[in-house]
């Protein structure tokens, strides 16, 4: 019986052995199940951490994709535009090769016009130059002429004032035969107008007439040259007793000469 119990003790020190060992490992496993616990706490924040990210990753990648659609959008549009762009870039190239052509060819009309005109310039100026020359030309002769007639015309003047003095020499000898009439005479040829005419041959070269008309004297000569004074009334009509011999102070006597230049 004592073997027994001896047995039952050393079964029951040997249980006790064992529960310890279990208690101790079941410590352990408490111990590791609480490592553990934290272990998946550690992995469940982790879990919900890394989930988070996904989404975070997922949202970004879509953000990224929808913004890769836009891009390729715009890159689509930028190409439809490089595209019309490289047409009208063409499209100038060629209207400015027409334009250069055009301009050249503008440059070359300009240049024959400005030649054209530069000749024409030439031309006219010389045509002034050569009209200019004639007409100093013209107009020397005229001068040239006129003076000539000018020396003619104060020779004439001077014949006139010889036939003026003989027409004083004649009046004095018709006023010695008829002082009685001078008044009447006088009279009647202011009323007639002042006209009378007479002729000079033996006074005269023999060929030159000498008319009074109106206060107006004219010497005609045979070449049918005529030349003319403009003299008052009142000078022709005077008498004096030195007759038409003087020239009153006062009287003025007007000279006209016509001349024609072809």
């Amino acid at each position: 019986m004592e073997e027994e119990k001896f047995k039952s003790e050393m079964a029951l020190t040997e249980c006790q052995r064992q529960l310890e060992t279990l208690r101790s490992q079941l410590k352990e496993a408490d111990v590791k199940m609480g490592e553990l616990q934290a272990l998946l706490t550690l992995a469940n924040e982790s879990r919900q951490a890394s989930e988070e990210e996904i989404k975070r990753i997922d949202s970004k990648r879509e953000e990224t994709e929808s913004q890769l659609r836009i891009a390729e959008a715009e890159i689509k549009t930028l190409l439809s535009k490089i595209v019309s762009l490289d047409a009208e870039v063409e499209k100038e190239r060629a209207l400015s090769a027409e334009n250069a052509a055009k301009s050249q060819e503008l440059e070359g009309e300009l240049s024959k016009m400005k030649c054209e005109v530069e000749l024409q310039h030439e031309i006219e100026r010389k045509r002034v130059a050569s009209f200019n020359q004639e007409l100093k030309i013209t107009q020397e002769k005229e001068l040239a002429v006129a003076a000539s007639k000018f020396a003619e015309c104060q020779k004439t003047i001077a014949s006139l004032g010889l036939h003026l003095r003989s027409l004083a020499t004649l009046e004095d000898l018709l006023d010695s035969e008829k002082s009685s009439d001078v008044s009447s005479e006088e009279s009647k040829d202011h009323e007639n107008g002042e006209r009378w005419g007479l002729h000079l041959g033996n006074l005269s070269s023999g060929s030159e007439v000498i008319q009074v008309t109106g206060g107006a004297l004219r010497l005609k000569n045979g070449s049918d040259r005529e030349s003319s004074l403009s003299i008052n009334s009142s000078f022709v009509s005077e008498k004096t007793r030195s007759g038409f011999g003087e020239f009153p102070p006062e009287v003025r006597v007007g000279f006209n000469m016509k001349t024609s230049i072809c």
